[in-house]
């Protein structure tokens, strides 16, 4: 993604880091229906992207060549195409470019996962958000071929009951003084 900035902006201050990948429950109140790009997978699922509003700004003032950089972070549908020809580049890494067609926003469905990464453009510093809910993380799931067709539960019990297991166990203490303990024989009965 760096890469791909620095180009379309014909600039080297641009680096894009990966700050974290977690589970997330994606909800109504996560979504600025106004500053979210919202991509729908052909075969079911829905991925969306959020840059925050003052570096979207700033990368598509240099990105549209703007003689003046603006101040206010309000987004214009410019700074939105931006965002949305960037979603589509982070897409295609996700899966091929002509599976995903852009959608308005909706809610998706279950837990999914959540990627934010730090962008440092110049002196500002911000975030973009990528977020996959549940029914594209199945999708894809289901297109690569990673689910298992068999039940592993029974060949995982097997495997448990046939692990030897050592087992220590104290069933009594007992306090000896130093010359009954000396004079213990092997078979003696404590």
């Amino acid at each position: 993604l760096s890469n791909a900035l620095q180009s379309w902006l014909k600039t080297n201050q641009i680096d894009v880091k990966l700050e974290c990948i977690d589970l997330h429950t994606l909800r109504l109140s996560d979504i600025d229906k106004n500053a979210t790009t919202t991509l729908r997978h052909q075969d079911g699922g829905l991925a969306y992207m959020t840059i925050d509003a003052p570096m979207l700004v700033k990368l598509a003032d240099r990105f549209y060549g703007a003689a003046i950089e603006r101040t206010t972070p309000t987004l214009t549908s410019s700074d939105v195409r931006l965002q949305e020809r960037i979603a589509k580049l982070v897409a295609a890494w996700i899966a091929p470019d002509d599976m995903w067609s852009p959608c308005e926003v909706e809610l998706g469905q279950g837990m999914g996962l959540r990627s934010v990464f730090e962008i440092h453009f110049g002196d500002t510093v911000s975030t973009l958000s990528l977020d996959i809910e549940g029914n594209l993380i199945q999708t894809l799931i289901e297109q690569l071929g990673l689910h298992r067709t068999q039940d592993l539960s029974a060949s995982f019990a097997q495997s448990l009951t046939a692990t030897p297991v050592r087992l220590n166990v104290l069933l009594s203490k007992k306090t000896l003084p130093l010359s009954d303990v000396l004079s213990l024989a092997p078979n003696d009965i404590l």
